[in-house]
């Protein structure tokens, strides 16, 4: 492992780690001022919000370097993060929290960006960022961990907000010194148009970056309807969710290295990524039989296989999708990168239209049918091994 790679992924661990903290209480953070179908609106707008810095993003990069905008960017969520701590009018609440929501998908961008520079041989692709990934996946767990001892019976969000807005510091201060400002200049004035035409031309590329996209999908769903339900209707306390939840997410931590070693190393992307949309399917689906207010092995059970399968679909389309792009292709790794904005704007839509029909407790069944749509978008995809 490349000592830039690896400064990089300690660096992201902090960001990731912000972003965590803050994506658990979000939803139930909402709805203390509004109703469930209007929370995934919020969600949607933030989408919108993103999608547009997508858009921008190549006309601003010919001013600034790509570190720079990382950097403009941390600071600004850190802003943001201090005044959620005051307690503002909810109608600035609900413009922080758009702002809060949106910003993270263009530093992991920038940092998708960093890391593909770095990487040297396409065959390491899926070892150097199943590791990325991993790292980032701690802070995944621990999210949960330290919301859990923070909150306990209590919903003082504040408190949450602090403690994001503190990992940001070393976020901000490892990106300053550990990450080279990256090419950027050259590969920005290519048009999205043109990109996007070259990728709807490549029939592989195409069906992997819509089975990534089906899985965005299920990543905003989770984070949404996930915590809702079980805090906000079932009643259950933090103090117990957050250890069940850094329980489920522990398939990120042991799952995604080892998938990424072994579809380089021996099986490709194809089988996994079919096994890891029908587990996340079956378990979504689920997650509507849960009814009891509590903690029971059911229920940890059915959590820890929509991770399981998450994990397997994540690490594979991302996978698939960098070893047929490189680290100078800007706006390729962009538009891939746009994909996570507009689930961010799809799901929460797909949530809450759904909600007019059917309750939160049934929802879960509409969404985990649309998880298994993933399953032919990978099917016919061609193996890289």
């Amino acid at each position: 492992m490349l000592k830039q790679t690896r400064g990089i992924t300690i660096t992201n661990f902090f960001g990731a780690l912000h972003y965590f903290l803050t994506v658990f209480i979000l939803a139930p953070y909402l709805a203390q001022f509004m109703g469930e179908a209007e929370v995934g609106l919020v969600f949607s707008a933030a989408a919108v919000l993103s999608f547009l810095g997508f858009l921008l993003l190549p006309y601003a990069l010919k001013f600034v370097s790509l570190k720079r905008f990382a950097q403009g960017l941390s600071l600004v969520q850190f802003l943001v993060l201090l005044a959620l701590i005051q307690s503002p009018s909810v109608g600035i609440t609900i413009g922080l929290v758009v702002l809060l929501a949106a910003l993270p998908a263009l530093i992991g961008y920038a940092f998708d960006i960093f890391l593909e520079q770095a990487t040297r041989s396409e065959g390491d692709t899926g070892n150097i960022r199943g590791f990325f990934i991993t790292i980032s996946n701690i802070a995944l767990v621990l999210s949960p961990l330290a919301i859990g001892y923070i909150l306990g019976d209590s919903d003082e969000y504040n408190k949450i907000f602090a403690l994001a807005a503190a990992t940001l510091l070393p976020f901000m201060l490892l990106l300053a010194t550990l990450i080279k400002g990256g090419k950027h200049k050259e590969e920005a004035t290519l048009s999205f148009k043109s990109t996007l035409k070259c990728l709807l031309h490549s029939k592989d590329i195409f069906l992997g970056a819509s089975a990534h996209f089906v899985m965005l999908l299920f990543f905003s769903w989770v984070a949404i309807y996930i915590p809702l339900y079980l805090h906000t209707e079932l009643g259950i306390l933090w103090s117990d969710l957050g250890w069940v939840f850094s329980v489920m997410l522990l398939p990120y931590v042991f799952l995604e290295f080892p998938l990424g070693f072994a579809a380089d190393k021996w099986f490709g992307e194809r089988e996994i990524m079919m096994g890891g949309f029908t587990i996340m399917g079956i378990a979504m689906a689920m997650l509507s039989f849960i009814t009891i207010p509590a903690i029971t092995l059911f229920l940890i059970s059915i959590l820890i296989l929509t991770r399981v399968g998450g994990a397997m679909a994540e690490i594979t389309t991302e996978t698939y999708f960098f070893k047929h792009v490189d680290g100078n292709d800007l706006n390729s790794i962009g538009l891939f990168r746009m994909l996570r904005p507009l689930g961010a704007l799809v799901g929460p839509l797909i949530g809450s239209f759904a909600l007019i029909f059917v309750s939160l407790q049934s929802l879960f069944i509409v969404l985990g049918g649309l998880c298994l749509l993933g399953i032919p978008l990978a099917f016919f995809i061609k193996d890289t091994r």
